[in-house]
């Protein structure tokens, strides 16, 4: 890829984000400073506590009862603890609704602020609400009053969509409609544009056609990027975009954090998300996914959890461990082939992408991505104009080419299928010792410097799952297959 390549996509991309910043700006407008202005109001609702009780010689914990009492009832509706931790030394996570969505505290200071100035408020003493060890107490009192696991109601079939002017429902029928904000749809995130059910998108189609010319292809990726916009549907398949460069991968990559809010998509990458449980918390509640850097190695079953939707172990920092079942679509980018462990559990569960038309510099629209940027509410009703078929279905459409993507990437990543697909011959009347073939197997990986951490067992499963039967010959497993040249 070309210097001049390079900088024209970052260019691209730079004003996509940009284009995103002020939709952001935007919403935080609206939402008038959001976490704070909430805050502000709930501590001009505090009413101050009996001034004789404050000062009576009574016990601190029956202190501590009444400041989290008058606190939580005060906070009530607005201030949520759904993942609440016994532990003293432990933080438990506190959400606050903003009045479009519920939203973290960030940084726990401001908690911890808010609750000091609570108790002021309420006529106690700086010497009391700066005490550590009385403050630690409110705390967890305050959060126990607080908990609860937030869970949302039936939508008997519908999605829910929130963005800046509502939240568009999306019945069985594939009728749309937009009502208000409520609390206990329990979002975590705000499209951050307005529904606008005429808006078009003829810059995206015609890049979209250009960069991805197979229908097919076209209308699964649009179908994930909907599939990531309803969390109660698990299809268990993940997708990931494959192109080197000049390709417009990037730029659909752009398209996907503005139509979504670059706030609203996390980039946590394979390797960090099956390994590191505090990993996995950041993708709570938030639709989407997306990462461009995937190197190490991955747990299997971690990763078969997480595409099917099961609930997955998270910790927030200082926090206790948690389960969840509210977590983002997983959604990938590669400049080359993924090195994934190869199973037929693994492999059926991607849907891979090739971005192989080459678009020329002398062809590049250096303003597309803000031209782009523009039609986010029109490529919105593009993406829902598939998910109605998506529901009924509950799978993708077929894709001949993501379908050999996959068998590629298959091939790629499993030596054992290698090894029988060029160094050996399969016939009924083959008759090789199992050891025999392993020793092949082994002498294949070296010759040809292919990683190779298989076992004998492990091996002979791999055959028996390509569809190759062992046998007993002399007491010894056998195989219908002939290993017929070693060398490259």
């Amino acid at each position: 890829m070309a210097p001049n390549d390079i900088s024209n996509l970052n260019s691209l991309n730079e004003e996509l984000n940009a284009a995103s910043e002020e939709l952001k700006a935007r919403k935080i407008a609206l939402l008038k400073d959001g976490v704070q202005i909430v805050l502000d109001e709930i501590l001009n609702g505090i009413e101050p506590l009996n001034q004789d009780f404050v000062t009576m010689n009574i016990k601190q914990q029956d202190l501590i009862n009444k400041a989290a009492k008058t606190i939580a009832k005060a906070c009530s509706g607005r201030l949520l603890v759904p993942h609440f931790s016994l532990s003293v030394d432990k933080t438990s996570p506190v959400w606050v609704y903003t009045g479009l969505y519920w939203d973290e505290f960030k940084n726990p200071q401001l908690y911890y602020d808010f609750v000091r100035d609570a108790c002021l408020k309420m006529g106690l003493s700086e010497d009391v609400a700066d005490n550590t060890k009385f403050s630690k107490s409110l705390f967890k009192v305050i959060e126990k009053k607080l908990s609860k696991y937030p869970r949302k109601k039936d939508t008997d079939g519908a999605v829910l969509i929130p963005l800046l002017n509502g939240v568009l429902v999306i019945d069985r029928e594939g009728q749309r409609s937009l009502r208000p904000h409520r609390r206990d749809d329990y979002f975590r995130y705000v499209l951050p544009y307005e529904y606008d059910e005429k808006a078009q998108c003829p810059h995206f189609r015609q890049y979209y056609d250009e960069v991805l010319p197979d229908k097919g292809e076209q209308r699964v990726v649009l179908e994930y990027f909907a599939y990531c916009l309803v969390p109660w549907l698990h299809i268990e398949k993940l997708m990931a975009l494959l192109g080197s460069g000049s390709n417009g991968k990037s730029i659909l990559l752009g398209v996907l954090e503005g139509l979504f809010g670059k706030g609203n998509v996390t980039h946590e990458n394979l390797y960090d998300l099956t390994h590191d449980a505090t990993h996995r918390a950041n993708i709570e509640g938030k639709p989407v996914n997306l990462c461009t850097e995937n190197e190490g190695s991955i747990k299997a079953g971690i990763l078969r959890t997480m595409v099917s939707g099961e609930p997955i172990t998270c910790k927030k920092l200082y926090s206790q461990p948690y389960e969840t079942d509210n977590y983002a679509k997983l959604l990938f980018a590669f400049n080359e082939m993924p090195k994934i462990k190869s199973t037929v559990a693994n492999m059926r569960r991607w849907l891979l992408v090739k971005f192989d038309v080459y678009i020329p510099e002398e062809k590049a629209d250096m303003s597309l991505g803000e031209k782009l940027a523009q039609e986010l509410a029109g490529i919105l009703n593009l993406v829902l104009s598939v998910l109605p078929d998506l529901l009924k279905r509950k799978k993708f459409s077929e894709s001949e080419k993501i379908r050999r993507a996959v068998n590629e990437m298959e091939y790629d990543n499993d030596p054992v299928l290698q090894f029988i697909t060029l160094r050996c011959d399969v016939k009924p009347e083959y008759n090789t010792k199992a050891s025999e073939l392993f020793k092949g197997f082994c002498e294949f990986c070296v010759q040809n410097n292919i990683p190779n951490d298989l076992k004998n067992q492990g091996f002979y499963k791999r055959l028996e799952t390509l569809g190759h039967k062992p046998f007993m010959d002399n007491n010894q497993k056998a195989f219908h297959i002939r290993i017929v040249r070693y060398e490259d």
